[in-house]
């Protein structure tokens, strides 16, 4: 028989050996399984290096109110949309398979005063007699814009407006009177115009600009001066470098052309230069954490087990790997696995979660996150919440230990090691 075929008939076998599990709790048919929706954050995480605005973009928003579409790509399709309130923490019955879940804000405007809208999305598998718990991040979709005008500029200019238009036409326009005002955009090119009427003598002044590649979480702050040289006034306008790491030049209609400030300008040389800095320290080194069971300690192989991990690392993952010593489970997976990751003296299969072909395409299909989703990541949601329960179907001997150790290393070089014991202590 050939691999691909073995393959078939392994994630057969697991299909059936959760539904075994399951008919320890609940009868089933063993085509359906249950999804409970744990939770959905909104993420305010912006592009900035610092972030100075009146509220954060999460705090208004209320994701009691967004929609939740879980889809997949089964014979004849399936797609239903909820709202998180219905269905938050509830138990819903869906044909096994693989399945995308999409929560997201209702749908707002292109530009809007406080209207952060948020949008994320997580996979997960259905398997037969058994509960897939889900949690999902969104982040947000839209870009912030926010004005900040000099002392100069408010006394020299009357009256004046600044008004700032997405591409499809839609704007908003900052005044006197909201100057404080954050607005909110879909990510397309922005025109900027600021008309004002000079104190002075009553004249009037305007200029003109355009903000490109504007991506979903810029923040975008404009600062807005007017300069007095002799008896010519002009209104300058810039967009800051520090923000959104990157340089951008205002065109001035009538004026000159205002060039942006390098975010990090180099100094003069000092004729009197003292020693290099400290370098850098290096980012925390990765963490785990394990919400249901802080302290790590043995847990019982159940149905229904919490095994939902958390992962930081600062210094961006590297590598990721889990030893599994488990007799139960050492022939299926080493069915799952290159040749090369399978140690028969010690009993123990390794899952590559980034290197293996053969093990990410095998370990994504039970909804464990593999390649992309980890190399780079500076933190992740990691659960074995799918595989560590079916040992318990597949006639693992009484009182037996399975370990799985969790390897990892980040960019510069750190490493951690962490080892979950599960327990199946069998009638």
């Amino acid at each position: 028989m050939n691999s691909k075929g073995m393959k078939k008939i392994l994630f057969a076998t697991l299909a059936a050996a959760a539904v075994i599990a399951g008919c320890k709790k609940t009868e089933t048919d063993g085509q359906t399984g249950q999804f409970i929706l744990k939770e959905a954050t909104a993420d305010s995480s912006l592009n900035d290096k610092e972030i100075d605005t009146k509220a954060m973009p999460s705090e208004a928003a209320d994701v009691n109110t967004f929609n939740v579409t879980i889809a997949n790509d089964l014979k004849g399709g399936f797609n239903k949309t909820y709202k998180y309130s219905e269905i938050v923490g509830k138990a819903i019955d869906l044909p096994t398979g693989n399945y995308t879940l999409t929560a997201s804000s209702p749908e707002g405007k292109s530009a809007a005063w406080d209207q952060p809208l948020f949008i994320g999305e997580k996979g997960f598998t259905v398997v037969g007699g058994a509960v897939s718990p889900v949690t999902v991040k969104c982040s947000l979709s839209n870009a912030v814009v926010t004005v900040k005008c000099s002392d100069t500029f408010l006394s020299e200019l009357s009256e004046f407006e600044i008004k700032v238009t997405g591409s499809d036409g839609n704007f908003l326009v900052w005044n006197k009177d909201n100057i404080d005002n954050t607005g909110y955009f879909t990510p397309t090119d922005l025109a900027v115009q600021i008309d004002g009427k000079r104190t002075l003598d009553g004249s009037e002044a305007s200029v003109t600009g355009n903000i490109r590649e504007v991506k979903a979480k810029d923040h975008i702050i404009l600062n807005v001066d007017a300069k007095v040289v002799g008896q010519v006034q002009s209104i300058t306008v810039t967009v800051d470098g520090s923000v959104n790491e990157r340089n951008e030049d205002i065109m001035v209609g009538g004026f000159d052309e205002i060039p942006i400030p390098d975010p990090d300008p180099k100094p003069d040389p000092d004729p009197d230069p003292k020693p290099d800095p400290k370098p850098d320290p290096k980012p925390a080194a990765p963490t785990i954490s394990w919400p249901s069971n802080p302290d790590f300690s043995p847990m019982e192989i159940s149905a229904s087990m919490d095994v939902n991990l958390k992962i930081t690392a600062p210094g961006k993952i590297k590598t990721f790997a889990i030893d599994v010593k488990s007799a139960t489970l050492f022939s299926t997976l080493s069915l799952m696995v290159s040749p090369a990751y399978i140690d028969s003296a010690k009993g123990i299969v390794t899952l590559d979660l980034i290197e293996d072909a053969t093990c990410i395409k095998n370990m994504s299909q039970l909804g464990i996150p593999t390649g992309d989703e980890l190399k780079g990541a500076t933190e992740k949601d990691f659960a074995l919440s799918q595989l560590v329960p079916l040992i318990a179907a597949l006639n693992p001997t009484p009182d037996s230990d399975h370990i799985f150790t969790l390897k990892l290393s980040d960019e510069e070089g750190q490493t951690l090691e962490k080892a979950l014991t599960f327990h199946y202590t069998g009638k």
